[in-house]
């Protein structure tokens, strides 16, 4: 029997990581990480898709802190003009910290976006979301995405109720 026959299970085959997806399951062999890019596709709104981008990296077990401090940094030297407006805790769906910040940018001269993201570990991983508006689907969308990205819990914790932001805040006033 060799290495990898797909015929028969083989007691010389390497340990293996599960994956699993909507869909799908997959065995990693030594080496190989899960390294998935998730897209939650959103409404179109002012002539633009609308979605929330989440990445899971594995925890290196620094603070959250740390690990906003970084992803903050790359992302406004990535975006053009990048500013933090906001930058604050929240609370996900599971009741484990998480932390918040908008960012404004300007790709194209006159054209000014804002982007929301949400850093939170869970597990073993280290969990980066985001979402680009325009000032008025920032208005109309934001809301809802807020309450999408406070939804993420753990895979433990996963019948969990979203119970959303403070009562009566909103950081999407006009």
């Amino acid at each position: 029997m060799r290495l990898g026959d797909p015929r028969r299970p083989s007691a010389l085959a390497p340990p293996t990581t599960p994956f699993r997806a909507d869909a799908f399951a997959l065995a990693l062999p030594p080496g190989w990480a899960d390294a998935t890019v998730y897209t939650i596709a959103g409404p179109v709104a002012d002539g633009r898709s609308h979605g929330v981008t989440i990445v899971a990296t594995p925890h290196d077990g620094r603070p959250l802190a740390a690990f906003a401090d970084d992803q903050v940094q790359a992302t406004t030297e990535a975006l053009f003009g990048g500013a933090v407006l906001l930058r604050d805790a929240v609370t996900l769906a599971d009741g484990s910290a998480g932390e918040r910040v908008v960012v404004r940018w300007s790709p194209v001269p006159g054209d000014v976006l804002y982007q929301q993201q949400v850093y939170a570990l869970v597990g073993d991983r280290a969990v980066a979301m985001a979402a680009t508006f325009t000032a008025r689907t920032r208005r109309l969308l934001g809301p809802e995405v807020h309450r999408i990205m406070l939804g993420l819990t753990a895979p433990s914790a996963a019948g969990a109720t979203p119970r959303g932001h403070r009562s009566g805040y909103s950081p999407y006033r006009p």
